[in-house]
């Protein structure tokens, strides 16, 4: 049996003894997985809808109201899908550029490193690989 000091915090739960900074490190772990899984679950709807490629054929960043017209996205999800285009932004997927003429919509987004290796039908298209990839890991 593992004795804890005595200015440990001991917590017990499910049978089992725990001190607190024992069970702050599992839910560290638990939550970093569960971030991963929310990140490829984003990456998936990058490829599925083919962002990167509405970009690429726009041939000039794409302003958010474009991007929701080009996707045809229903009214009662556009705030969905802004917020699913800010997480892909931070995680370095797209870039946010000014558009200096352009008052009503003053930003747009453009492809990074990462989401110009999505494009279909460049000679380092990572695409079909992530697809494979994504599907064997929904079913394994």
């Amino acid at each position: 049996m593992k004795v804890s000091p005595p200015y440990e915090e001991t917590i017990v739960a499910s049978n089992s003894s725990r001190i607190a900074s024992e069970i702050f490190q599992g839910q560290t772990l638990l939550y970093n997985h569960l971030g991963r899984i929310v990140d490829i679950m984003c990456l998936k709807w990058i490829v599925d809808l083919w962002i990167p490629d509405i970009i690429h054929n726009h041939a000039q960043p794409v302003t958010f109201l474009e991007l929701v017209s080009i996707l045809q996205v229903a009214s009662t999800k556009v705030s969905g899908v802004q917020s699913l285009i800010h997480y892909l932004t931070h995680k370095g997927f797209f870039e946010i550029v000014r558009i200096p003429d352009n008052i009503e919509e003053p930003e747009a987004y453009a492809l990074t490193a990462a989401s110009e290796l999505l494009v279909k039908g460049s000679d380092l298209c990572l695409a079909p690989t992530v697809i494979v990839l994504l599907l064997h890991g929904v079913h394994a």
